[in-house]
């Protein structure tokens, strides 16, 4: 509800970040949203954080709906659906995220993962990417690897620095909620 005792409807891209925010939580229940990283100038805000002991996940979530061309390289990746339109490629956007994340917290880039999530319903069949560090998928298939993260035992980050970097996050967003007020 706002001020004025209306209900705000929720956009589609807004519920789709929370059905991905809900499958996330099935497995990570301590999963960060709406993360404001501050950059030279401003800040990024990234999607969703997992912090886990394998690495630190980037999540980026995109809700277009159609089918999808590009590849790592491409500045602009291809949306088909209906009509012909052009998004910023969401990789270079996670990797961006990334970067000022790893400054922030004062940690190697390699600590951390990125994952885009797309609708069922966009094809991303025609994405080329081959990186390890990287997954492109389906909220469909999501469950499936995120299953697979909290499953892994290798430990690349403490636990401390973890907890450490969840108190400054969540001490962050509480803040901002304040000023919101």
């Amino acid at each position: 509800n706002n001020t004025t005792g209306e209900v705000r409807k929720l956009t589609e891209a807004q519920r789709f970040e929370m059905e991905v925010e809900r499958t996330i939580k099935q497995f990570f229940p301590n999963v960060l949203t709406n993360v404001y990283v501050a950059k030279k100038y401003g800040a990024v805000e990234i999607d969703c954080v997992i912090l886990h002991q394998s690495g630190i996940y980037i999540i980026e979530v995109k809700s277009n709906r159609g089918v999808l061309e590009g590849s790592l390289n491409d500045k602009m990746w291809r949306v088909t659906n209906r009509k012909y339109s052009r998004i910023k490629n969401p990789v270079e956007q996670n990797y961006r995220h990334i970067v000022h994340f790893a400054r922030r917290f004062n940690i190697s880039e390699r600590v951390c993962k990125s994952i885009i999530v797309f609708p069922n319903r966009l094809d991303i069949s025609r994405v080329a990417y081959t990186n390890s560090h990287l997954l492109v998928c389906n909220i469909g298939d999501l469950a499936r690897h995120l299953k697979v993260i909290a499953m892994n035992n290798e430990t690349i980050i403490s636990p401390f620095q973890l907890q450490d970097i969840y108190y400054v996050l969540s001490d962050e967003a509480n803040n901002r909620r304040l000023d919101a007020r």
